[in-house]
């Protein structure tokens, strides 16, 4: 499977993930390779700032930060896991991340919520702080 938590992570891999600059100074908390070899050519990756989709084809780097998503949604078809992020404002676009095998994109789905969760409990507590 290609679901890790960051933890688990190479040093090969988190040197890859910096040096190309799909991760910046940040921590990675649930990292998954798509690609059928497990070749770094299609990631999902989530760290405590941003949840990040990177397909090396095209060399695109697509991120939301995470508290700026305003939904998410996951669903299952012919084993792939479609995950659609949806951002609070217009000026980001909306991500579609595809994950295989259905066990990664659930688990990357239920911990992105745990994640959003966390950070909107967070805001309303420092907002509370007046």
């Amino acid at each position: 499977s290609g679901a890790s938590p960051g933890s688990k992570l190479s040093k090969g891999v988190l040197k890859y993930l910096k040096e190309s600059g799909i991760v910046a100074d940040e921590n990675i908390l649930l990292y998954v390779d798509s690609s059928i070899s497990l070749n770094l050519t299609k990631l999902a990756i989530l760290t405590n700032k941003n949840i990040i989709s990177y397909e090396s084809k095209s060399q695109r780097i697509n991120k939301i930060p995470v508290n700026q998503i305003k939904g998410v949604t996951g669903k299952k078809s012919w084993g792939t896991f479609h995950i659609v992020i949806t951002p609070k404002v217009e000026e980001i676009y909306e991500m579609k991340i595809e994950i295989r095998p259905n066990k990664d994109g659930v688990l990357f789905l239920t911990r992105l919520k745990q994640e959003i969760s966390a950070k909107n409990a967070y805001k309303k507590h420092l907002q509370g702080k007046d």
